[in-house]
């Protein structure tokens, strides 16, 4: 079972034990693959995303080697001439063939439209939970500024907006699961007003006008360990 991380850090586990996705270079490729949600990416787009229109002449044969290891990463049991089932070969160029179900940007998504198709934005709780705080591909430079991670970016900040929203009029003295108004468990910090570090938590105030305001915890990963092991 393979489970992937880019909301944050980007990592994998196989079988439940953590995979080397290798140097930042090597995941940059993974990324640009995920993002392509499925999708073949030629050499060309990939290579073009990687190093601009500044590539070097050993370009191709860099993404290549990239790949390889990619593949002996998240395929270790993979013989050595067969075809990958995670990473094949797609016309001229590759495309990421995980199951969706395993990469957490995925599940955040299926999450948020869940809680559309319910008309219950309360339910975002659990997307946040997926993603509670960080960059996505915050260990990847070369992917700062690619539109489809500032994009992501929004997107996550369009869900606390949504999900800040509906607790803020029910009055809801909580919020996702580890958000509670009690103290953050030891070797957590809370982190008020850092924009997209954190999942938000609605708590009444004290005070006469009883004004609400909204905190954040942080949390580590593994956010779920039961989810790495591909049992939820």
């Amino acid at each position: 079972m393979l489970r992937i991380q880019v909301l944050g850090l980007t990592r994998a586990w196989v079988d439940g034990e953590p995979a080397d996705l290798g140097p930042a270079g090597q995941r940059a490729v993974l990324g640009l693959l995920i993002l392509a949600g499925g999708q073949p990416v030629s050499r060309a787009a990939l290579v073009h995303s990687l190093w601009d229109d500044e590539p070097p002449d050993s370009a191709v044969n860099v993404l290549q080697t990239r790949v390889k290891h990619l593949r002996r990463a998240l395929e270790p049991d993979r013989p050595a001439r067969q075809v990958s089932a995670v990473i094949p070969l797609a016309g001229d160029g590759y495309r990421f063939a995980g199951a969706p179900g395993g990469v957490d940007l995925a599940e955040f998504r299926r999450l948020v439209r869940q809680a559309g198709q319910d008309h219950d934005d309360r339910r975002l709780d659990a997307a946040l939970r997926v993603w509670p705080h960080g960059e996505p591909f915050a260990d990847v430079p070369a992917l700062g500024r690619h539109p489809a991670v500032v994009a992501l970016g929004e997107e996550r900040r369009s869900v606390l907006t949504r999900y800040a929203a509906v607790m803020l009029a029910d009055g809801t003295p909580g919020g996702p699961s580890g958000c509670s108004p009690r103290r953050p468990p030891r070797g957590h910090s809370t982190r008020p007003g850092r924009r997209g570090s954190s999942t938000p938590c609605v708590r009444r105030a004290d005070g006469p006008r009883r004004s609400r305001h909204i905190t954040r915890y942080g949390h580590d990963w593994p956010r779920n360990s039961a989810w790495i092991r591909g049992r939820s």
